[in-house]
């Protein structure tokens, strides 16, 4: 099973999404930037390396945020999704034809490889519920 990890960046709200160029299977679709795992590498060590590969920055600080097996025809991943809170450097293309960032709601709009719909269906799920218990809080904070 190859491992493969993904970064979630998000600054002032939005995220960042990288399209692939064009060619091969997921040629022309938008990804959270990442790749696979070197050998004798942690996972953090390895999107680190993504990273720098693809965008030229360094990440400095994130958390994990979920992981996923995936199945297809030719084979089977394990995807390691982290949101990174902290990096440095100017973002350049480098392995990608362009990034945007991108409202929480404009999400659903991207045709997104098939390793990155599941972290973008947590994420649209977490801001549901933020959303939901805000609206709680605020009805017992104004209802006592």
């Amino acid at each position: 099973m190859k491992i493969v990890t993904a970064a979630i960046i998000k600054k002032k709200g939005k995220y960042l999404v990288a399209k692939r160029k064009a060619g091969g299977v997921v040629g022309g679709k938008w990804e959270f930037p990442g790749g696979k795992l070197e050998k004798n590498e942690t996972l953090w060590q390895g999107l680190a390396r993504e990273l720098d590969e693809e965008l030229d920055i360094k990440i400095k600080e994130g958390e994990f945020f979920d992981e996923y097996v995936l199945h297809y025809k030719n084979g089977s991943i394990k995807l390691y999704a982290y949101t990174v809170n902290n990096y440095s450097g100017k973002i350049k293309l480098r392995e990608h034809e362009k990034i945007r960032w991108v409202t929480p709601n404009e999400l659903h709009c991207i045709n997104f490889t098939g390793n990155d719909k599941p972290i973008v269906a947590k994420i649209t799920e977490e801001l549901k519920n933020d959303h939901q218990r805000s609206l709680v809080k605020r009805k017992l904070l104004t209802y006592g």
